[in-house]
């Protein structure tokens, strides 16, 4: 990811790639996140919850910003 793409999901809160939605959040401490998953997971169980080894095709974490 680039410095304008982060911009991007940060302004708008959501972006989506061929591949990918991305999501910004903000957490309880002030951190934002910012997660990713599969387009082909939208829709699926696997979009409740953040990847783990049961979910493997669940939320990533992929860019985290702290106060």
């Amino acid at each position: 990811m680039n410095k304008d793409f982060i911009r991007k999901v940060l302004a708008i809160g959501i972006a989506d790639t061929k591949r990918y939605r991305y999501v910004a959040r903000l957490c309880l401490d002030g951190t934002v996140i910012i997660k990713r998953i599969a387009r082909a997971a939208l829709g699926t169980t696997a979009a409740l919850t953040d990847a783990s080894a049961t979910n493997p095709d669940g939320w990533r974490i992929v860019y985290r910003a702290t106060p």
